[in-house]
């Protein structure tokens, strides 16, 4: 679904600097006008010295999360309907093959009581 990601604090900038996004579609050759930049809040937040989780963090990731999983619950029915279609067509011909067979049968039959 994507063809780079760039962090910020990877390229030393902050958001909302847009260098590492230029930086990033000009690497790829892409016109800024077709690209997507992706904005999160920050997920984390200093706390006495130390890293934790914020709420808004635990926010962001809920919604990445639920986003992915609605994404891949898509496919899956997608998936499902695809192999339904497919079972009946294999059902159907199937079918089909038996009722060649019993046709090609019964007329053999036939020849052979005349």
């Amino acid at each position: 679904m994507t063809d780079t990601c760039v962090i910020s604090y990877g390229q030393g900038r902050e958001k909302p600097d847009p260098q590492p996004f230029r930086k990033a579609c000009a690497d790829l050759g892409t016109d800024l006008r077709t690209a997507l930049m992706m904005i999160y809040p920050e997920m984390f937040a200093l706390e006495g010295g130390e890293e934790s989780e914020s709420e808004e963090g635990q926010e962001a990731t809920v919604t990445v999360l639920a986003m992915f999983l609605l994404l891949i619950g898509t496919l899956v029915i997608l998936l499902g309907m695809l192999l339904v279609v497919v079972g009946v067509v294999v059902i159907f011909m199937g079918i089909a093959l038996i009722a060649i067979a019993a046709f090609l049968l019964v007329r053999r039959v036939l020849r052979h009581r005349e």
